[in-house]
């Protein structure tokens, strides 16, 4: 079902960029990096990540910046980058 789950969360990401929803494109984004950091890509993962921090910077909302540093931290962790983990 993962290959399932992450074609509709591409639709999701897309769909809401599509749009012009913000919001919605990084938060589709957020889940998308999620699982593809569990499933080894890592890289895209943490793009995914990075893309929410750049977003969150100018944005002014400390908690979800927190959480997109989490996220990206996490993409890092996964795939073994502990310095850029740790940053």
């Amino acid at each position: 079902r993962t290959p399932a789950a992450i074609e509709d969360l591409i639709a999701a990401y897309e769909a809401a960029n599509a749009a012009g929803r913000v919001r919605w494109r990084i938060y589709a984004g957020n889940i998308l990096g999620a699982a593809y950091s569990v499933i080894g890509l890592h890289e895209d993962a943490w793009r995914f990540g990075d893309e929410a921090v750049r977003h969150y910077q100018g944005a002014g909302s400390n908690q979800e910046l927190g959480d997109a540093y989490f996220r990206r931290g996490n993409a890092s962790l996964n795939a073994g980058e502990f310095a850029a983990a740790e940053s």
